[in-house]
């Protein structure tokens, strides 16, 4: 018996995330930047239909160090 991909994956155990990462983000002077970026991260998977998480992380040191 051979399944479809759409049927076999409603039952794939596990989750779906976009993760993004800004390095270095004091350098990063415009709000508008971070905004949009947050804007990518939720949304629906189309194959599945199901909803994705969305991870943002920023890492940094001082600046002027």
């Amino acid at each position: 018996m051979h399944s479809s991909s759409a049927s076999t994956s409603s039952t794939l155990r596990g989750w779906e995330f976009d993760y993004i990462n800004v390095d270095e983000a004091a350098y990063v002077v415009n709000k508008i930047a971070i905004d949009t970026l947050r804007g990518r991260l939720i949304g629906i998977n189309k194959t599945t239909g199901k909803p994705r998480f969305g991870l943002l992380t920023m890492t940094t040191t001082p600046k002027g160090a």
